[in-house]
């Protein structure tokens, strides 16, 4: 006996399907204000050897946020 099965009755046996799970990227952070970005500018160029990673880090911002304020012009 050789039977396949409709997706009506596998549907029927496996209940009804589940939604999709959503994905969660948090908070957004609002824009970088110009205190912000004049307090980077001005750590940049204290101690010019910071990597973009630690200013990040420091300031609480993405990397490419603060790569892009350090190499905007002021």
């Amino acid at each position: 006996m050789n039977s396949t099965l409709s997706k009506d009755q596998i549907q029927r046996m496996l209940g009804a399907p589940r939604p999709a799970p959503v994905r969660s990227y948090g908070a957004a952070r609002p824009p970088m204000t110009e205190a912000e970005k004049s307090a980077i500018r001005k750590a940049y160029k204290a101690n010019p050897t910071f990597t973009v990673r630690e200013l990040s880090k420091k300031f609480g911002r993405s990397v490419g946020a603060i790569w892009k304020t350090i190499k905007q012009p002021v």
